[in-house]
């Protein structure tokens, strides 16, 4: 591709053409100010878009942890580097977690702690497992049983317990003696342990008992009794269940509101489910209105207001009424970012946008597309650039 044709590209994308990468050096993501890539010889390196200066790092092995932090690994130990390239954390630990409401899991001698926001050890590693934060208090494991640590590391809830679950809204479940039960951040036992599974329904806790779920309030007050092969998480107040093998939903009083007619369902956003009938995929709001039939082969979310459907094994898209926008012509896509899309046909890739006119045609093997606060990359011939103002 040429320059020319680069910047018609960059005008209709309303994007400046800024640098192209170093040689030898593919483009990986976004992080921070910078962009991270990677060498020939499988090194990693750290570029400035601004000043274009480039720091290769000396690590093994890089995992981006934060906003702020990556975790790098030299040999066989992981330390912590910061978005300057800064080791602020020794390369000593065996493993080294994501950030999660300002901690981050560490293991060293096979044992676990964590670090706080600026990477110092603020809980040893004494622990078997440990799970996040939720609430201020995270679930340990200590000699094969299970408790509750707070931020400080007090050990608030003894181990005693043979599984646990993060707090929500005030309550964790528990199992003893394999079953399951709830607590509060006293560690009073609200619910006795009874169920073979559980799992947070907000106000409510979805129970199983004799293989069949059911739905109790935080008093064990038995609000849907024990009928259904299975249940999700709700959305809008409506719960999809299963009942012989048939998927419906009730609302928050057990009532149906939407029948048991389809082989799956799942809520894509809080108006919007998925749901499959007869091998059919199709949309329905939270009201149970169809609002795509189910004669699709497959089908995505919405996305700028439009949903990727296939059909005769090529993709399109339509508009919530139904309307098709852009034909099912395509092998493969993704959903809309900004106002475009990147397209497979004839297995070669390129970009639409909306409407579907072709912004990037489709004659490329592999095209990467990624946006940060300031920058996009589009790769390969276009390379790094900025948004116009």
């Amino acid at each position: 591709m040429t320059i020319s044709n680069n910047a018609k590209i960059n005008e209709r994308l309303n994007i400046i053409l800024v640098t192209t990468l170093p040689p030898g050096t593919s483009f990986k993501k976004f992080w921070n100010e910078f962009i991270y890539l990677t060498t020939k010889d499988k090194k990693h390196a750290l570029m400035n878009p601004q000043t274009k200066k480039v720091i290769y790092l000396k690590y093994d092995d890089i995992k981006f942890i934060s906003e702020e932090h990556a975790s790098v690994r030299l040999k066989d130990k992981w330390g912590i580097i910061n978005s300057s390239g800064a080791e602020v954390l020794p390369c000593k630990y065996q493993e080294i977690g994501e950030f999660m409401v300002d901690f981050a899991s560490i293991r060293l001698n096979n044992k676990y702690g964590f670090i706080n926001e600026i990477c110092e050890e603020v809980i040893p590693c004494i622990y078997d497992e440990i799970q996040w934060f939720f609430e201020d208090m995270a679930g340990v494991k200590l000699n094969n049983k299970w408790g509750f640590i707070d931020i400080s590391g007090y050990l608030l809830i003894p181990c005693q317990y043979e599984a646990v679950m993060g707090f929500y809204n005030g309550i964790a479940g528990v199992k003893l003696d394999g079953k399951w039960g709830v607590i509060n951040t006293f560690g009073k036992v609200i619910i006795p342990c009874k169920y073979e599974s559980i799992f947070y329904l907000n106000e409510l806790i979805a129970v199983r008992h004799n293989g069949k779920w059911g739905i109790i309030d935080l008093s064990g007050n038995i609000i849907c009794e024990y009928l259904y092969d299975d249940i999700r998480i709700y959305s809008k107040n409506l719960i999809p269940v299963s009942l012989n093998n048939k998927w419906g939903a009730i609302n928050l009083q057990g009532k149906i509101v939407i029948e048991y007619v389809y082989d799956n369902f799942e809520w894509c956003s809080e108006d919007y489910a998925r749901v499959i009938m007869n091998g059919k995929y199709g949309f329905i709001n939270n009201s149970g209105k169809e609002i795509l039939p189910c004669i699709y082969e497959n089908i995505g979310c919405f996305s700028d207001g439009l949903i990727n459907v296939k059909q005769n094994n090529r993709w399109g898209f339509v508009e919530s009424s139904g309307n098709q926008v852009i034909p099912c012509i395509y092998d493969d896509s993704s959903m809309f970012s900004g106002g475009i899309r990147d397209v497979k046909l004839n297995g070669k890739w390129g970009f639409i946008d909306i409407s579907g006119k072709q912004i990037i045609p489709c004659i490329y093997d592999e095209l990467k597309f990624q946006y940060s606060k300031k920058y996009a990359c589009i790769d390969q011939d276009i390379h790094l650039v900025q948004h116009a103002e």
